[in-house]
């Protein structure tokens, strides 16, 4: 048998011994029994020395073998590291900005909103708003733009109950968009009183748009707990005649 060089099992990682001759063939692994195809090699001439050499002697040595699996190209790796920094630049800036405005006062942030549709300011506004910040949503409840309006509604639900609180929701459950009287509608939903529900059920029966509708009937199944056709008018005021003497909300929320 000729000359043996040794490769890795591409499997297993065992040393393998394989003769020349077994270049670009297969071979079984004698520790996993795996077909491992044996590795070319490169070759490089030996510089001659000074002192006598045998003639018979191989000129040419054997280099460590280099498989696939351990070339990477560079180029793959760089373009990773450079999209992981990129996203994290971006994150780091969104972080900062999100920073910055949960700092502003309600009433900043409301006028900036009025100019510019940001889904993460509706955020901040939905979170930051407190019990005393009652005055700052009235000042905004008559505001031109629709998105502002719709903010301030859902607000709402989360002021302590008051006359100026249902007189508000009753303006925005008569206002020309649909998606503000959407917005009320749920905001209702989530205000545990006697006038709010009797409200929802006035209002049903006069509304004619689908959606809003839908919004208002998920409110009273969210205030009582009544389920099946919720649409329905005529039910919930025959529903209310016999429950309003001594309603109580039940507490499934």
């Amino acid at each position: 048998m000729g000359k043996e060089f040794r490769f890795e099992c591409r499997f297993c990682l065992k040393p393998i011994m394989a003769p020349l001759e077994l270049c670009g063939k297969k071979v079984k692994c004698p520790a996993c029994k795996n077909p491992v195809v044996v590795p070319q090699l490169r070759t490089a001439t030996v510089a001659m020395k000074s002192k006598p050499r045998d003639i018979n002697k191989d000129t040419q040595m054997l280099t460590r073998v280099v498989t696939s699996r351990h070339k990477k190209g560079y180029f793959g790796r760089i373009m990773k590291y450079a999209i992981v920094i990129v996203i994290a630049y971006f994150a780091y800036t969104k972080y900062i900005d999100f920073t910055n405005k949960n700092q502003q006062s309600v009433a900043t942030l409301l006028t900036e909103y009025a100019n510019n549709e940001d889904i993460a300011t509706s955020y901040i506004i939905k979170n930051k708003v407190t019990h005393t910040d009652f005055d700052i949503l009235r000042n905004y409840s008559r505001a031109e733009e629709e998105h502002v309006r719709i903010i301030v509604a859902q607000c709402l639900a989360k002021m302590p109950y008051s006359k100026n609180i249902y007189r508000l929701l009753k303006h925005y459950l008569q206002n020309d968009s649909n998606d503000v009287r959407i917005a009320a509608a749920k905001s209702c939903g989530k205000i545990e009183q006697i006038p709010i529900l009797e409200l929802l059920i006035k209002r049903l029966e006069k509304e004619q748009d689908k959606g809003v509708r839908g919004a208002i009937g998920g409110a009273l199944r969210d205030l009582t707990g009544v389920r099946g056709n919720t649409v329905n008018a005529q039910r919930w005021k025959v529903w209310w005649k016999e429950k309003r003497r001594d309603y109580q909300f039940p507490r499934i929320k």
